[in-house]
Order: structure tokens, then sequence, then C-alpha cells
């Protein structure tokens, strides 16, 4: 009998370690940034820093972040597309081909794992153009 109750708990408390660490299933990003509205016409602004925001910190994958603009560009790249090691980036409105400012633009985040490259998590944030003025829609 005592020998039942030895193993029964034992097994519990396995189980209760086990169900402490976080699967990389349930993790969830979001975009965090700087300010919720941006204008091309404050020079000592150069554009709306992103930043990546991880629902848990238990995640027992090595990832990286691949950010994706349908427009403007990110100013370390001066492209649309970067990855990173979850740093946060700067974007700006004006394209690297021009020297106009661009229309409502799509910021899309991937969490990937980085030895297989799956999408662990996803996000996307809007950026509206209204009026010189580009307000950040989540």
């Amino acid at each position: 009998m005592k020998k039942r109750i030895l193993i029964v708990s034992l097994l519990l408390i396995i189980g209760l370690i086990g169900g402490c660490k976080q699967s990389s299933d349930s993790l969830r990003v979001s975009i965090a940034v700087d300010r919720e509205t941006y204008t091309t016409l404050l020079s000592s602004v150069q554009g709306i820093t992103l930043s990546p925001e991880l629902s848990t910190e238990l995640i027992d994958k090595e990832v990286v972040y691949e950010w994706i603009a349908s427009d403007g560009n990110f100013i370390k790249t001066m492209s649309r597309q970067i990855t990173n090691n979850g740093d946060p980036l700067l974007w700006n409105p004006i394209n690297s081909d021009s020297t106009s400012a661009v229309g409502t633009t799509t910021i899309k985040l991937n969490v990937r794992d980085k030895k297989t490259n799956d999408i662990l998590a996803r996000a996307t944030l809007r950026i509206e153009f209204d009026y010189h003025m580009y307000r950040v829609k989540k």
C-alpha cells in the first residue's frame, strides 16, 4: 500500500513539474509601438519604433523575428523586410526608391523557429494614412 502511495505521489509530482513548462504552441506575439501617431512633418522624429512582445518568457526554442512591411521601409536596412533577434526597429513611410510618403501600410511579424524555420506566432499591425498623419491601428 505504501508503494502505491509513493508511486502515485511521484507521478503526480512529475506531472506537475512537466505541466509548468510552457509549450511554444501557446506562444502569442503582439507588436508594441513607441507612438500611436506620426507625421513626416516632424523633422526630429524619424518614424515609428516597433518592438515584438511575446506572451511568455518560457519558450524552449531559439527564435527569429521576421518583419514585413507592405510599404515604407525599415530604416536599418532601407528595405521592406528584415529578420532580427527581437530588437526594436524603426519603420518610416518614405520608400527607399522615392521621396514621397506612402499610404496605409500593413506590418506583419512572424516569430520563426531558428532551426526549422516554422512559424510559431504571428501578429499584424496597420498604419493608416489620413491627411499628413499616420495612425497605428491594432
